[in-house]
Parts: structure tokens; sequence; C-alpha cells
């Protein structure tokens, strides 16, 4: 079959939205989003202004679903590492629980029964069109650590990002950030 460019990226919107709209959740698209990126964000990385960077929206309406999840218990507030006056947002148990019923999982259950190399095909073709889509002069790219120019593995388990003069334990090297250069 020959699909064109236009009929492959109508196939690819559809499909996210089918999926995410799946749920009888109480929870927004957005706020799904928005629960996922803190889940899956390094600890420089879970603010609300990141969120709105990753998510293409203004930082206020960032805010507004940051606080909506926070008043449902699915995020807490704390106090950030490097600047104190700053605020970082965690996942809470609740939050947590509350992603095991995510409405993506069919999806990734679909992905998951992909075979190992049709999978890395198609992870790497969807990070080119990231990487192909960014706005000229955008600010923020998104990416893992581990993948990022600013990492140095330190020892077997951990590593050290350049960028923010940190040392990141294993939990933290797979995780989204908002400082990710491309190698």
């Amino acid at each position: 079959m020959n699909y064109s460019s236009e009929r492959i990226a109508d196939l690819l919107v559809h499909l996210v939205r089918r999926s995410v709209q799946r749920s009888a959740s109480e929870l927004t698209s957005a706020q799904w989003s928005a629960l996922r990126f803190f889940a899956h964000a390094n600890n420089f990385s879970r603010q609300p202004s990141a969120f709105a960077s990753f998510h293409c929206t203004t930082r206020g309406t960032a805010s507004q679903t940051v606080k909506s999840l926070v008043k449902l218990g699915y995020l807490e507030r704390s106090r950030g590492l490097s600047d104190r006056r700053s605020a970082v947002f965690d996942v809470t148990s609740p939050g947590m629980e509350a992603l095991n019923t995510d409405p993506l999982k069919t999806l990734v259950q679909t992905i998951d029964d992909l075979p190992q190399e049709q999978r890395e095909s198609l992870c790497a073709s969807l990070l080119t069109f990231n990487k192909g889509s960014q706005e000229v002069g955008a600010k923020t790219q998104f990416g893992t650590c581990i993948n990022c120019k600013h990492f140095r593995q330190s020892c077997l388990n951990s590593g050290f990002c350049n960028h923010s003069a940190a040392a990141l334990d294993v939990y933290e090297i797979d995780k989204l950030c908002c400082k990710f250069s491309s190698i």
C-alpha cells in the first residue's frame, strides 16, 4: 500500500485521540497528559513551566491543569532542589494508582505486541518526526537524560548532568528532561 504523508499524519492523530478518549475517567486529556508528564519527568523538569513547554500550551493553562491535579490529590507540591523558591510537583500514591487506568494503556499494549524490530523502527521514526516538527528557535526540547549531550555516565547505575552540574541516580537517567539537548 502506498499512503500519502498526509494520510499517515491523519492516522497518527486519529490513533492518539481515540486512545485518550476511551476513558470514562474524571480526568481530561490535558490532565492525563500532565499526570503522565510528572510521572516521567526528572527532578529538574517537574514544574508547570516545563509541562507547558512539553504540552505546547500556555503557562497559565498548564498551571490550572496542575492545580486541578493537586486538588484531586494526584500531585503534591514541594520545594525545588536547586532553587528553594521554585515549586516541583510529585505524583502521589493516588496519582500512581490513576496511572494504572491510563487510557493510553491500550495503545501501549498494542505497541508492546509489535516485534522488537518494529518498535525500534517506529520509535526512530517518531523521534525523527518530533525533531523535524519542532519550531525553529524553540526554547525547549525534551528527551531522556541518557540520550542527552549533557549526560555523562559516572558509574554503572548513575550519571552526571553537565548542564545542571548534578549527579543523577539510576532512576533519573531515563526520565524526561527540559534541559535536554540532542547529541
